[in-house]
């Protein structure tokens, strides 16, 4: 089976349905498009997500639990608090690091590789 690696960002954006990609819509793209072996466009993401995130939970089950429920939504407490950093960026990264330094329970790598869907679970969907 193909993999590749991804940021742990791309994969939790997918898996909490909150963008928390380092890299913002262009890595939860990149992750869509591989797992997929699609052009996935942005009208097209929510229904990648369905296909893709129960193969994410089943290769990062530690990522699919109450800990990391309540991590995304204290990400999402502090996007809508203000926290006073102004870089969204910086703010995801500290958070990041919080979970990859396994301060909620649950110790994730920075890098992890992915696999691609098993075939024909991808609906194609002409993008027009």
């Amino acid at each position: 089976m193909e993999t590749k690696k991804f940021h742990i960002s791309d994969v939790l954006s997918v898996i909490t349905d909150v963008l928390v990609s380092v890299r913002g819509m262009d890595g939860l793209i990149d992750i869509l498009d591989f797992m997929t072996g699609d052009r996935v466009f942005t009208h097209q993401i929510s229904m990648a997500i369905e296909e893709c995130k129960p193969y994410l939970i089943v290769q990062f089950p530690q990522l699919d639990t109450p800990e990391i429920d309540f991590a995304a939504a204290e990400l999402v407490e502090m996007f809508k608090a203000g926290t006073g950093k102004t870089d969204t960026k910086m703010l995801i990264l500290g958070w990041l690091s919080k979970l990859t330094s396994g301060s909620y329970g649950v110790h994730v790598d920075e890098n992890v590789d992915v696999a691609r869907l098993p075939h024909g679970i991808h609906k194609r969907i002409d993008p027009v």
